[in-house]
């Protein structure tokens, strides 16, 4: 809402992106809860529908598309906000936007080292992760992960190719 009112209270200003910024800050670091928050997700998508709401749809959509064909719930999940760069790089004269999406998302990654952390110890044991097991751990939702697990095109050529199927595939 704050970004709202300052889009139309002040259009030729970037105090929108300065709301925004703020915003996220205070989603992910909230004083009451002692600096403890989120990650910032629902605050940058929150913020880009005011600032560029087409872009919010084609950058997600985009995103959302190259993650399910990349069989990886984690690109799925980051790839519109990563997709947000170059589409302000490209269509934006004012600098304010690309500043403001460099910032959102380098302070979502920093806000996400714990989850990256835990992702690469699952990594690291050699077990390779079912998109349906990091969704779950991420709290994202297993059924989307098991969904990539099914019919991303990693696992639609692993089954042409008559490879076995991943953990959670075969599963009703």
């Amino acid at each position: 809402l704050p970004v709202l009112a300052f889009s139309l209270l002040f259009p030729a200003e970037p105090y929108r992106f300065v709301a925004a910024a703020a915003g996220h800050v205070g989603h992910n670091h909230p004083l009451y809860h002692r600096f403890i928050g989120g990650r910032g997700e629902t605050s940058i998508y929150g913020a880009l529908w005011v600032i560029d709401p087409i872009g919010a749809v084609l950058m997600l959509l985009a995103g959302s598309v190259v993650g399910f064909l990349a069989g990886n719930i984690l690109v799925l999940r980051w790839g519109g906000m990563a997709l947000m760069i170059p589409w302000f790089a490209l269509t934006k004269s004012d600098p304010a936007y690309l500043a403001w999406i460099l910032f959102a998302v380098g302070f979502y990654l920093f806000s996400m080292r714990p989850e990256l952390t835990q992702y690469a110890a699952m990594q690291a044991t050699g077990h390779k992760a079912s998109n349906e097991e990091v969704a779950d751990e991420f709290g994202m939702g297993a059924r989307l992960g098991r969904a990539i697990d099914r019919y991303g095109i990693p696992a639609l050529v692993g089954r042409l190719r008559g490879a076995p199927a991943q953990h959670g595939e075969g599963d009703a």
